[in-house]
């Protein structure tokens, strides 16, 4: 039996590191999960490397939003969801950890 983690790991740790930095630096890193979503991490600001960008490409994408895909991310990631996706990918969020509220540690 293999045991998957319900979260990715690499996204999990590098937004751990990067979110307890005292200093941001530029960060761009593409990776795959087990089930096929390719995931773009990177710092698209060269004069804040606070900021990030997360977008995601997965093969399937335009089936689910035929079911309602694109108004679950609205509903579960809300101000972090961009109306539009950045090149070649299929959503994108804008994190900036300086004005995320609630647990800092999670």
């Amino acid at each position: 039996m293999i045991l998957l983690e319900t979260q990715n790991v690499v996204l999990r740790d590098t937004l751990t590191k990067h979110f307890a930095s005292q200093r941001a630096e530029p960060l761009d890193i593409t990776f795959v999960d087990f089930d096929g979503v390719t995931f773009h991490l990177h710092t698209p600001d060269a004069d804040d490397f606070y900021k990030l960008l997360l977008s995601v490409r997965w093969d399937c994408y335009s089936q689910l939003v035929e079911y309602g895909a694109r108004d679950l991310l609205q509903r579960e990631y809300g101000p972090y969801l961009n109306e539009t996706a950045e090149d070649g990918w299929h959503a994108s969020f804008s994190i900036d950890p300086r004005t995320i509220e609630g647990d800092k540690g999670r």
